[in-house]
């Protein structure tokens, strides 16, 4: 597959693993349209957009970036996924669309009930948008010196700053 220029069958591959990725992480369970009356090619715009090179700079982009044009660029990825899924008649959650991001770009924590409620306690907004990106990057400076020795110790790539700070507060 070129990273490049990827066919429709690549894109279609994609999709396939995006919906596995997300029935995986609970997108799937019981009344969620997703289930019900979508297959996996619902996917195939989200994938289209994820993949855009504007958004490269994005892959697991640290908290401590969260400035400028890269917050611009995540909530701008975050509107683009949300309007994708609302044309898809798929309800585009905060939960839906941060578990896209973090499972492909890894630029933000994926903002689930349970993350929610741990992120309550630790003053950070819970609702995505600029508020909740400022909150974090305050969050991951002000517990810098640990999140990143937990990084170091776990010794994954693809356990990167945003995925391990995600799990911590899940």
């Amino acid at each position: 597959m070129s990273i490049e220029s990827p066919s429709e069958s690549d894109i279609n591959l994609m999709a396939l693993n995006l919906c596995i990725y997300l029935a995986s992480r609970g997108m799937y369970r019981g009344s969620a349209a997703l289930l019900q009356r979508c297959s996996y090619k619902v996917h195939v715009g989200a994938v289209k957009i994820v993949i855009n090179q504007r958004y490269r700079k994005l892959y697991k982009l640290s908290p401590s970036d969260y400035y400028g044009e890269n917050i611009n660029l995540v909530i701008e990825l975050f509107d683009l996924l949300y309007n994708h899924y609302e044309q898809k008649r798929v309800s585009p959650t905060d939960t839906l669309i941060t578990k896209i991001i973090l499972g492909t770009l890894g630029c933000t924590m994926a903002l689930d009930t349970r993350v929610k409620s741990s992120l309550g306690y630790s003053g950070v907004t819970q609702k995505f948008g600029r508020n909740h990106l400022e909150d974090m990057k305050r969050y991951y400076e002000s517990n810098k010196l640990a999140i990143d020795e937990v990084v170091k110790t776990i010794n994954n790539p693809r356990y990167h700053i945003l995925k391990c700070v995600d799990m911590s507060f899940f």
